[in-house]
């Protein structure tokens, strides 16, 4: 039966919005971060989000899907603006910013399933089609935090509602 396989990729898109607590450097004039800075302030972005992620109840039915969706999305484009205003030192903007565009791609996913769903898709069919692009660029995401050493940033699921 595709429910369960289902119910966790459609998981992937609430686990991605902390997948990788990976962004850009926010424009800054100051002195670049050093890498200890840049790494404590990121997983301090990503340890908030998983604290507020923890509200949202993973969906056990494809009915459920719509609505952890649509509570998922904003707090993923909340964490995105916020890993934005972390500025990254030299040595790691472009990884940073790398990872920072596969989190965005992860949120248009996360949106086009939504989309797709609420548009008359079968939430079940919706979600199975999208999962293997959720669950690679997934696995991208926690490759590019632990790179960067972001370990509160990447992969795991966090303690998220009563699944």
């Amino acid at each position: 039966m595709p429910a369960p396989r289902a119910r966790s990729l459609a998981g992937v898109a609430v686990v991605a919005t902390v997948a990788l607590a990976a962004g850009c450097g926010g424009g800054s004039d100051s002195e670049p971060p050093s890498p200890a800075e840049f790494r404590n302030e990121a997983n301090a972005v990503c340890r908030e989000a998983r604290m507020t992620l923890a509200d949202i109840t993973m969906p056990s039915n494809p009915d459920e899907f719509v609505t952890s969706l649509e509570m998922a999305l904003p707090l993923q484009e909340e964490l995105i603006d916020d890993l934005r205003d972390v500025d990254a030192p030299e040595e790691l903007t472009e990884r940073y910013s790398d990872a920072l565009a596969l989190l965005s791609e992860q949120r248009s996913l996360g949106q086009q399933a939504l989309d797709d769903i609420e548009g008359g898709g079968d939430p079940v069919a919706v979600i199975t089609t999208l999962g293997p692009e959720i669950q690679r660029n997934e696995e991208r995401l926690d490759e590019v935090a632990l790179e960067l050493g972001l370990v509160d940033c990447a992969g795991g699921e966090p303690a998220v509602g009563s699944a």
